[in-house]
């Protein structure tokens, strides 16, 4: 019976801690609401406070990372040969694949032709990187002509036309042309060659893709007007020896009375 009094007490007690704790957790439910409702509007709705360095330094963020592989293949490569490797080179016909012959450069006459007795001459191109299957804007170098070092394409003779593509007929013929060379991706540029001597005419030289995969170097031809084109070496069905460069290996065909075949130059690397 003396315990009675004391229950009014303890209910008090417990009603009072109970209201305390319902108090902190609104509180607490108002300040996290408060908080995350702040955050919001000043990141989406007003960026007024936010400098420009803030906002280039989020989209660094924001942006995917570049593997260092994947920037280094990114990377052009330099034009001329500075770790050179000596290769011969061999046609094929592009779409069979079924080989033509050899590139030989004449001496006697100064041209560039496709023999299949003749022996390849020799070309020099840069080392293969370990990772890196495709080079551009390589140069090729021959061996065959002091004077004139650098395999190239350009005018066939003086006043000939300087622009291919599709729809045109027009033609570019292989030639040596002097060391300096051309600047890669560049305009045609007027050099002395094997073809002019002495008189320059438009050339290109830093034009080849290496693809040191499928062992081939194809030609990319930019156009006066900076348009890049790209560039088919073609030889006649006929005689193999008659071999342009063109934009379009139909509209060449029917322009010359010709049917010109399309071809691919293979390399393979001479031992050391």
């Amino acid at each position: 019976m003396a315990i009675l009094p004391r229950l009014p007490l303890l209910a008090i007690l417990l009603t009072t801690l109970l209201a305390c704790a319902n108090a902190e957790d609104r509180q607490s439910a108002t300040a996290t609401i408060h908080r995350f409702a702040l955050r919001s509007s000043a990141s989406v709705h007003d960026d007024s406070n936010v400098t420009d360095a803030q906002r280039y330094a989020k989209w660094l963020t924001q942006r995917k990372p570049t593997r260092r592989s994947t920037a280094m293949r990114r990377q052009a490569s330099p034009g001329f040969v500075s770790d050179p490797d000596s290769a011969m080179m061999r046609v094929a016909d592009t779409s069979s694949g079924q080989g033509v012959g050899s590139l030989v450069y004449s001496s006697s006459n100064n041209v560039w032709t496709v023999s299949e007795e003749g022996s390849p001459t020799t070309i020099t191109l840069n080392s293969e990187i370990p990772g890196i299957t495709t080079r551009a804007y390589q140069q090729l170098m021959s061996n065959a002509d002091s004077t004139y070092p650098v395999l190239g394409i350009g005018q066939c003779n003086s006043g000939a036309p300087v622009d291919i593509g599709s729809g045109s007929s027009n033609v570019l013929c292989l030639l040596n042309t002097e060391a300096v060379g051309t600047s890669p991706g560049s305009v045609p540029t007027q050099l002395s060659n094997s073809l002019s001597g002495s008189t320059a005419t438009y050339v290109e030289s830093n034009i080849w893709t290496v693809n040191y995969s499928s062992k081939t170097a194809t030609p990319t031809w930019v156009n006066p007007n900076g348009t890049s084109v790209e560039a088919h070496i073609v030889v006649a069905v006929t005689n193999s020896n008659i071999i342009f460069v063109t934009g379009d290996v139909a509209a060449t065909s029917a322009a010359y009375g010709l049917e010109f075949r399309e071809v691919t130059l293979n390399f393979s690397i001479l031992e050391s």
